[in-house]
């Protein structure tokens, strides 16, 4: 096949959208614990509620997909060196990167539409949502000059949560929006999981990962991130005035997930390293379920 005759599906690939919602879903969740955690704090309906769960949701899924397609067109050449992803449209060859370029710009514009409905135009707030495109860009060049691009990832893929409380107050809850913002150390988790799939063959392509960092040590490391992820997440709880639902079905989901994961994890094993990393959502839907039952249904 030729660059000039991609087909729809190649599309779908270039994006993850065949994927979907895998990869998003991981992206989107915190915002959506926000909006949960949101719904204790003020009286919002639970037809709004879903409301702004649909669109944080779809705007996030948007820019999740165009960035997947920025990262292709920077990661190319090394995309080539790596088993898994040398298939991949743009290391194929099947579309040509100038192509790529009109494919991702539709996802970023429609994106960032959504976030200029969910914020007047002049905030303070919408202009700290468009800074997590800059966040973004910059990503894949991390993985060239420190082992640590997980943690910049944790940063702009939870950056969307700074955009859930002005949509819903008018300004940022910093009690509760500073310790979702640090659920990076969540994403941490699941990206270095990720980046094990292609250890060996990011060692010999000079890609740097917290999975080649941590080394043998991956398992007890993220365990430490694992804990603190979830002393975070209690402490937005405590500052939302959480109650007991919360805390058996949020927090104690999450401790039980993540002990599960990190203690069943194969290191050394593609697949079960793809499996953990794609089952992580599961986590974030039982930790959004207990902050919304427990904001609507309280014991």
């Amino acid at each position: 096949m030729s660059p000039s005759a991609p087909t729809m599906d190649t599309y779908f690939k270039l994006a993850r959208l065949h994927l979907f919602p895998a990869g998003a879903d991981l992206m989107y969740l915190p915002p959506c614990w926000g909006i949960a955690f949101a719904a204790h704090l003020t009286d919002i309906p639970l037809p709004t509620f879903f409301k702004y769960l649909g669109v944080f949701s779809l705007g996030i899924s948007l820019f999740h997909a165009g960035m997947c397609v920025y990262n292709d067109i920077i990661d190319v050449e090394y995309d080539r060196q790596v088993e898994r992803t040398k298939t991949r449209p743009l290391a194929a060859g099947i579309i040509s990167i100038p192509h790529a370029w009109l494919v991702m710009a539709p996802f970023l514009l429609a994106s960032a539409y959504l976030a200029r409905l969910s914020n007047d135009l002049g905030s303070v707030e919408f202009y700290l949502g468009m800074f997590d495109f800059g966040f973004a860009f910059l990503y894949p060049f991390l993985k060239r000059w420190t082992y640590w691009p997980q943690a910049y990832l944790g940063i702009a893929a939870n950056w969307g949560i700074w955009l859930v409380w002005p949509a819903i107050f008018g300004h940022i809850v910093w009690d509760v929006a500073a310790p979702l913002a640090v659920s990076a150390c969540w994403t941490l988790i699941y990206d270095t999981m990720y980046g094990l799939q292609d250890a060996k063959d990011d060692a010999k392509a000079g890609v740097k990962s917290t999975a080649l960092l941590f080394g043998k040590n991956v398992k007890p490391i993220i365990s430490g991130f694992a804990l603190r992820q979830t002393a975070f997440l209690a402490y937005a709880g405590m500052q939302a005035h959480c109650g007991l639902l919360f805390w058996i079905i949020s927090i104690g989901g999450a401790l039980a997930w993540h002990t599960k994961s990190v203690f069943t994890l194969k290191v050394d094993d593609m697949a079960d390293c793809w499996k953990k990393f794609a089952n992580y959502p599961v986590m974030g839907y039982i930790v959004l379920a207990g902050i919304t039952l427990d904001a609507y249904c309280p014991l």
